[in-house]
């Protein structure tokens, strides 16, 4: 979904004294030294916490910029590296999590068209592709080392929204614009015969994902987005047992965009009239206690989460600007990390840093999560 953008405001925070490491540590990665700042992580580390950049005068990390005049659609980590897709390049690009002096993304895949939904699992990069001219998606697959070419493990009619992968299988859901309706699907993850697990349906599925705690569990759960019939957080077993239909876990819910599941299920809702509103969400795994953890924010979007942490995107209104969040679970506050971003999209997070992409002026990037001492 696209929004209209008229407005976006810039800011730039003024570079002090205070600074961090010369090179990225995403979650204890080996640093090449330099001068830390005092600062303590939102996971309660202490140390080279700003990624290479200088402390703000506000006492959090300044961002880096790590693309720009692409449309970064979406974003994985691996344990040492970034990848993304851009729909303007056709292509996934990648960087090292240590980022080298004067670095320059690169290559991963070429040819992607309208490259989207990153997703990293054993080794492998995952990721969708759309040809528009004929309505048609394909499923890619390459070893994160490109020690090989990319792979097809599932190709047809519709587009993806969402894919998630476990120890077996890609799960994906599909949009089919021409009846306005929607399918869960999944195929094994070095090709085969591809099932279908629900629809079609005449609504909008997004998210799609397993719980984090356990990724290989029998489980997988999705949003769907719909005022008729209403939009809900659903699950199904990923075998799909006879006659099984989908459990819809909470319910009432026009517009749901993003979910993570990790011992609850987490959400992020944009819709500014109803009893949620624009809002950061959770419930437990069977959809009870729903409450709201966040509404400061307008048109929440993409969604993160690593241990504690969890980060969000935010539209905001139509004319602008949006904002990148961080909470730590389970009562801490919520945390602008960037208050001036042109439609932040995508977002990935390992706890020590977040990466994001702007869908308006095209740039990727990326800050420290904790807090620092200018």
């Amino acid at each position: 979904m696209k929004h209209a953008f008229s407005l976006v405001a810039s800011f730039a925070l003024p570079l002090v004294a205070g600074a961090c490491l010369l090179t990225s540590d995403f979650d204890g990665l080996a640093s090449g030294g330099g001068t830390s700042s005092s600062a303590s992580s939102a996971g309660g580390q202490d140390g080279d916490c700003c990624l290479g950049q200088l402390c703000g005068v506000d006492g959090q990390c300044l961002p880096i910029e790590l693309d720009t005049q692409g449309v970064p659609t979406s974003i994985a980590l691996s344990d040492t590296a970034i990848f993304w897709t851009d729909s303007v390049r056709d292509e996934v690009r990648t960087l090292p999590k240590v980022l080298p002096s004067g670095f320059s993304p690169e290559v991963f895949a070429a040819g992607e068209a309208h490259a989207d939904n990153a997703f990293v699992r054993d080794e492998h990069l995952y990721w969708s592709r759309y040809d528009d001219s004929a309505g048609t998606f394909e499923v890619r697959r390459r070893p994160l080392d490109a020690s090989a070419d990319a792979s097809s493990i599932a190709a047809g009619m519709g587009r993806v929204e969402a894919l998630f992968v476990d120890a077996t299988h890609a799960y994906f859901s599909l949009q089919f614009q021409a009846d306005s309706t929607g399918r869960l699907d999944r195929a094994p993850r070095d090709g085969g015969a591809e099932e279908t697990l629900v629809g079609p349906e005449p609504y909008v599925m997004g998210s799609v994902t397993a719980d984090l705690a356990a990724p290989d569990g029998p489980l997988l759960y999705w949003v769907r987005t719909s005022a008729s019939p209403e939009g809900a957080v659903a699950s199904i077993h990923k075998d799909k047992l006879p006659a099984e239909d989908e459990a819809l876990l909470v319910t009432g819910l026009p517009r749901p965009q993003s979910l993570v599941v990790d011992g609850a299920l987490y959400w992020t809702h944009s819709e500014p009239v109803g009893p949620f509103g624009d809002a950061l969400m959770t419930a437990a795994l069977d959809g009870s206690g729903a409450a709201v953890l966040d509404a400061t924010l307008a048109t929440p979007w993409a969604l993160a989460k690593h241990g504690d942490t969890l980060v969000w995107t935010a539209f905001g209104p139509d004319d602008g600007p949006g904002s990148v969040a961080l909470r730590v679970l389970p009562s801490g506050p919520t945390r602008v990390l960037a208050a001036s971003e042109a439609q932040p999209g995508s977002i990935a997070t390992d706890g020590r840093a977040v990466v994001w992409g702007n869908e308006y002026d095209g740039r990727l990037r990326m800050i420290g999560t904790c807090a620092c001492t200018p």
